[in-house]
């Protein structure tokens, strides 16, 4: 479950418009405390609201598993630098 602010980061929405559309019924939520909390599989049917960007979860996982392998390809290559170093 999401909160506001963190839908509307994911959805380029701001938050006053993720709080309409929740009151309103346009993304699936519930009231968790008295704070809306939004399930991480809603979709962002705005209906008249349109958001600035949308970034999907998936994008953002593959983008990260991109990133993270390609951070340890450069480790693994400083590894053998230094390795290479030290016989010198």
């Amino acid at each position: 479950m999401l909160t506001v602010q963190e839908y509307a980061n994911l959805m380029g929405f701001n938050s006053s418009s993720v709080r309409r559309m929740c009151e309103k019924g346009r993304i699936p939520c519930q009231k968790v405390g008295g704070r809306w909390r939004i399930s991480v599989d809603s979709p962002a049917s705005g209906g008249d609201e349109k958001p600035s960007h949308a970034i999907h979860i998936d994008s953002i996982a593959n983008g990260i598993s991109d990133l993270i392998s390609a951070l340890s390809g450069i480790q693994q290559s400083l590894v053998e630098l230094k390795e290479g170093r030290g016989d010198s």
